[in-house]
């Protein structure tokens, strides 16, 4: 650029080099600020994928929730594959339970 804008110790637009050298130093200053502001949006968005990939291995890691107390829990959904999407889980007591996770269904019976 400088030796674009410098013409025999004159600059093309009529300025001396000194000028010309500081419009430089400006130009450059500018482009720093630019590149830091590109990285600082990159680090921002890295640290919102892994903010997101950590709630989500969190939610994976949760285990599915227990059924009422009482005994009680509605029919499967899925009249058509009762047994469909159905995994067996221990409780907190050693109690064996039922999730579906299809349909969101905890139960302590054996589905059918």
């Amino acid at each position: 650029f400088l030796n674009d804008c410098i013409q025999g110790g004159v600059c093309r637009n009529g300025n001396g080099v000194r000028e010309c050298y500081s419009r430089l130093q400006q130009q450059q200053q500018q482009l720093q600020q630019q590149l830091q502001q590109q990285q600082q949006q990159q680090q921002l968005q890295q640290q919102i994928q892994l903010q997101q990939q950590q709630m989500l291995l969190q939610l994976q890691q949760q285990p599915p929730p227990q059924p009422a107390a009482s005994g009680f829990a509605p029919p499967p959904a899925q009249l058509g594959a009762p047994t469909q999407g159905w995994n067996r889980y221990m409780s907190g007591d050693g109690q064996p339970y039922w999730y579906n996770a299809l349909t969101g269904v905890a139960q302590w019976d054996p589905p059918q």
